[in-house]
């Protein structure tokens, strides 16, 4: 092949690369496919910005225009560096392009959940809620019975540490730091107050609290006797005497 004739196939191999290299770059930026994806030449990317993709088209061509027209006239005055050039510039677009083809055939797999993980995270949620409203229904029904009569402080804290044990495996983490230790009963009676204490409205549910009260100061007295209705709201009360 004439030395010569490698003049118009770089120079069409060159103007193809450019076609190609825009084609590309308006599917990944348009697309979706990519929304990691961004045009890195900042002077492109204002254009962009500011002129749409008509505008990016004019500047890709005088880029081009004037990288082929300086490979043209090299080669005119010196063939073979003016060919070296042309060459360059066809291995440089011909990497551009091969990257933006590798950036759209390989899409990021977000590591989602399969349905099924998600349904039993569903189930076990479910279940979560569940077993906390029927612990606060259970807790409820043991402090009315203090506070009514019907059972004595030994009776509601060793029921209180039977539903704390039943229960105990479904609390999460931050829930089980917020519960007494099931091996000291004066933790068990101060958090039994606390309780107590948010159902105590009327004028008798408040003479029980207080009757409460003495019972614990004079069994436990270590025990804090924390009022629900005084504790600033998501403040967990400590049961043991600080």
């Amino acid at each position: 092949m004439p030395v010569r004739l490698l003049i118009p196939l770089l120079s069409s191999c060159l103007i193809l690369l450019h076609g190609v290299d825009f084609y590309l770059t308006w599917g990944l930026l348009e697309s979706g496919v990519r929304s990691d994806v961004y045009e890195a030449n900042p002077l492109a990317n204002s254009i962009l910005e500011r002129h749409g993709w008509s505008g990016l088209a004019g500047f890709k061509i005088l880029f081009g225009s004037i990288g082929l027209a300086a490979g043209l006239i090299l080669c005119w005055k010196r063939l073979t560096l003016g060919l070296r050039i042309l060459a360059l510039q066809c291995l440089l677009m011909a990497g551009v392009v091969g990257y933006s083809a590798t950036l759209i055939s390989h899409v990021p797999k977000y590591d989602l959940p399969p349905v099924v993980d998600l349904e039993q995270y569903g189930r076990k949620l479910q279940a979560h809620f569940a077993s906390q409203q029927q612990f606060e229904e259970e807790r409820t029904r043991i402090c009315q019975s203090v506070l009514q009569g019907t059972c004595s402080m030994r009776e509601g804290l060793q029921q209180l540490r039977e539903l704390i044990q039943t229960h105990r495996h479904s609390f999460l983490a931050d829930q089980r730091r917020q519960l007494p230790a099931l091996n000291q009963d004066s933790q068990l009676a101060a958090y039994l107050y606390h309780h107590c204490s948010r159902l105590a409205t009327e004028p008798a549910t408040r003479a029980s609290l207080r009757r409460l009260s003495r019972q614990i100061a004079r069994a436990y007295p270590q025990a804090p006797r924390i009022h629900a209705l005084r504790t600033a709201p998501g403040v967990v009360p400590a049961w043991t005497a600080q």
